[in-house]
């Protein structure tokens, strides 16, 4: 699991409506990153490894208790005729007023420790440990231009309206 907040009282002064105006290019900035974050996870090197591609597609992607995204990936388990269910609902904590927190998931039982393990030999070229961690920081200036660029369209609104 990888959590991304963001305190949106430090993004604006205190005057009036601007709080109310970065939260909302907040919500859509971070729905922009988790959405992507999770994109990320699946297609940029190191990968999600993927031997039967149950972990692959098995991600969601929440902001604060929402459900934005789910995996696209296809698995078909042999077993059961169906892949792992990614998680539709999430307690998100930490989510208040002014700090909005996005998080993706990967709903498996080894998740947590094929993420952890760069060192494994993983079969699948391309994929390996720490594919969620690898992305925030290597992507941090993205992600970061997602809020931006929503910020910048919020105050255009803004501007136009008044």
């Amino acid at each position: 699991m990888s959590e991304v907040l963001i305190i949106t009282d430090t993004l604006t002064p205190a005057m009036d409506g601007l709080p109310k105006m970065a939260r909302r290019a907040a919500l859509r900035g971070m729905k922009r990153v988790v959405g992507r974050l999770l994109k990320d996870a699946t297609h940029e090197f190191p990968t999600t490894p993927k031997l039967t591609g149950a972990l692959r597609s098995s991600g969601s992607a929440f902001v604060d208790d929402k459900l934005i995204a789910v995996s696209k990936e296809e698995m078909i388990s042999e077993d059961t005729g169906k892949g792992p269910t990614p998680v539709t609902q999430y307690a998100a904590q930490g989510s208040s007023d002014t700090t909005i927190v996005g998080t993706v998931i990967f709903n498996t039982p080894y998740a947590a420790q094929v993420h952890e393990h760069p060192e494994y030999n993983f079969t699948t070229p391309g994929s390996g440990g720490k594919f969620l961690e690898w992305k925030v920081f290597g992507n941090r200036k993205r992600y970061t231009n997602f809020l931006q660029e929503e910020l910048d369209k919020e105050i255009e609104r803004e501007n136009k309206r008044g």
